[in-house]
């Protein structure tokens, strides 16, 4: 049999992250929305 890939979701408060959680978060974000989507607007509300 080959091999299963799962994912495995995680919740966490902003607290609760550390700084290599942080900064990994941020870059996939960056990635997705403004590389992927060429959205180089920041959100203004603050909101993800």
């Amino acid at each position: 049999m080959g091999m299963k890939n799962e994912l495995k979701l995680y919740k966490k408060t902003f607290q609760e992250l550390t700084t290599e959680e942080l900064y990994e978060l941020l870059r996939v974000r960056s990635e997705v929305f403004v590389v992927e989507q060429n959205c180089v607007y920041q959100d203004l509300d603050g909101d993800d």
